[in-house]
């Protein structure tokens, strides 16, 4: 076993997450009833699914399944054949299925192209674009099975007899998340492992299913951060917002500015953009949050000239540190700082977006959201890429010439905006994000929903998962029919002990996939969360190496959860009621 990056913390046995029951019982504020939904959970089989239908079995579950009774049985002489053009064995979604396999039944499929499989007599799961390739189109035909147009971009069609397998997808993504469906109908029939006979066409509702990484305010590795990767990509999850720099972090270690210079685990951008590749691998976007107004309290360790304002915030042995500080705006070298940190993120990311921040800081300009789109929009035509600005909903009003590119990113979560969300939720109203101009007919500003669970300034203060869970399910139910509502993110503030999460995550992919699930059932949902995230070794036997340090809020924790030791060493002393170590980083709002 790999020793951990900070072995020498003399508890870190008590974060190794030994199982997944030993994850969600970390959670201090998890309710007591969570264990009797542990309980059941386990006595769910995970082999075959008894008791439980085939589609239960799946998250996110599929748009139409049909079970056929002809399962697939999976032996040595069965072959992967990859049908399109192009296509290798080492690069295709195949692979993932095939390192699947051998970790969970010690079996590794033959994987040819369809010039290789000709004339080889071992039964076969063919793989590829029907519409490209005469090899799949002629044998779905031979078998009377017919493809689907409304797959699009992200879905995929399997078909599982007793003698075949047949995948059949638009893309390379749409083919990964068939194989995704395929790891999930495995299970152990007696004479070996086989695959459940169905028929299956699938596509998600919401493009964009995402969850976060608060790097602003805890240290997230990169080690972490792919194994949640490679965890959240098997439920079809496609994007995760990296929170770049908040009031406690830079998180970044960047080239033409000084940010992330005093922080020693601040992450070079060049390992960011290795990053970003290997997720890319996962079909997973890394859409960058780069606080252009509030939330710059960092910012100011290096350029004080530039933030202002600001409200302390205690921690009982630690000190105060100062949050909710803001750039300002009359100053040139704002902007200059500004584009220095896109100059660095627009050449390196893999998806249009780039989230800009700007809540909870006033109303702010329109001038200014516009000055920031022109600087991405330059930046962008440097690198032959385009750009979609991201903001949060509370932000200044779009100028009409851009609402076809800014996204608005409407948020309440489990407790603070409640279980349901409707256009009249009062914390949507209170927090000014203006949803009734969201949904009015022709809306032409595309919206990204952000629920899951609140955060409070204590130690691992995640709210309850049963509000958490209710609030995504409601979110994908308020924005199904929308046509201008196109993703759904399941937030993750302050800490970095991502597992604690996952529950929020998987909770995105079941309805963001499929949200036409009126009823919400709690206890079946956590059961089939539990039984899934039990098959999968990165969640049930991680690496040292690949669990962080536990911190919250910029302070590490000790083996009891409670605040050890502010991380950068800059917290205000709780006895020094005036502030005075604060006076050259603040100054009065008015």
């Amino acid at each position: 076993m790999t020793a951990a990056p900070w072995a020498d913390h003399s508890c870190n046995r008590e974060y190794r997450l030994e199982s997944p029951k030993g994850v969600f019982m970390k959670n201090r504020m998890f309710e007591s009833t969570m264990l009797t939904l542990l309980l059941f959970s386990l006595a769910v089989s995970t082999d075959g699914y008894a008791g439980n239908s085939i589609t239960q079995a799946l998250i996110p579950q599929p748009v139409n399944l049909q079970a056929t009774g002809r399962d697939f049985l999976l032996t040595a002489q069965t072959a992967i054949v990859l049908c399109d053009n192009g296509q290798s064995s080492e690069n295709s979604p195949a692979s993932s299925f095939n390192k699947f396999l051998k970790q969970t039944y010690d079996l590794h499929l033959r994987t040819y192209t369809a010039d290789q499989a000709k004339n080889r007599p071992a039964t076969k799961i063919l793989v590829g674009n029907a519409s490209r390739n005469s090899l799949l189109r002629k044998a779905l035909k031979a078998n009377r099975f017919k493809t689907s147009s409304r797959i699009s971009d992200q879905g995929y069609q399997l078909w599982v007899t007793d003698d075949q397998i047949f995948l059949h997808a638009n893309t390379q993504t749409g083919l990964f998340y068939g194989f995704q469906t395929l790891k999930q109908l495995l299970f152990e029939s007696g004479k070996g492992p086989a695959v459940k006979g169905v028929t299956i066409t699938d596509y998600p509702r919401y493009r964009l299913r995402g969850f976060q990484f608060d790097a602003a305010r805890s240290p997230h590795s990169i080690a972490l951060m792919k194994r949640i990767v490679r965890i959240c990509s098997a439920f079809k999850l496609n994007f995760v917002m990296f929170r770049e720099g908040d009031d406690e972090f830079n998180a970044v270690r960047y080239k033409t500015n000084k940010l992330g210079s005093l922080n020693p685990r601040a992450i070079p951008i060049d390992q960011m953009a290795e990053f970003i590749q290997y997720a890319a691998k996962y079909h997973v976007k890394v859409i960058p949050e780069i606080e252009s107004l509030g939330h710059s309290g960092a910012k100011a360790f290096l350029y004080p000239e530039l933030v202002y304002g600001g409200r302390k915030t205690r921690y009982d042995g630690i000190g105060y540190h100062l949050r909710k500080r803001r750039l300002i705006l009359e100053n040139p070298q704002t902007y200059r700082l500004l584009r220095s940190i896109y100059s660095e993120w627009v050449p390196i990311i893999t998806s249009p977006y780039i989230h800009l921040g700007c809540d909870e800081a006033g109303r702010g300009t329109g001038q200014h959201l516009a000055k920031l789109t022109g600087i991405l929009n330059e930046l962008a035509k440097k690198s032959g890429k385009t750009v979609r600005p991201i903001v949060w909903a509370d932000a200044a009003a779009t100028a009409d010439d851009l609402k076809t590119q800014v996204i608005r990113c409407l948020w309440a979560y489990g407790e603070t905006g409640g279980k349901h969300i409707d256009q009249n939720n009062d914390f949507l109203r209170a927090t000014g994000q203006n949803v009734i101009a969201l949904l009015k007919p022709g809306c032409r500003e595309q919206v990204i929903m952000a629920g899951g669970s609140d955060s409070y300034h204590t130690p691992l203060a995640k709210c309850k998962y049963e509000n958490a869970l209710a609030n995504i399910h409601s979110w994908c139910q308020f924005g199904k029919d929308r046509p201008n509502f196109i993703g759904i993110l399941a937030v993750q503030w302050s800490g970095n002990q991502q597992d604690l999460w996952l529950p929020d995550n998987l909770t995105v992919a079941e309805y963001g996939w499929t949200p036409d699930k009126p009823h919400f059932d709690y206890a079946g949902l956590m059961a089939r969360i539990k039984v899934a995230l039990s098959k999968i070794k990165d969640y049930t036997n991680p690496k040292i190496s690949e669990v962080d340090r536990p911190a919250w809020d910029g302070i590490w924790l000790d083996k009891n959860n409670n605040w050890l030791q502010d991380i950068m060493g800059l917290a205000i002393p709780i006895e020094d009621e005036q502030l005075p170590a604060a006076k050259s980083l603040w100054r009065s709002e008015k």
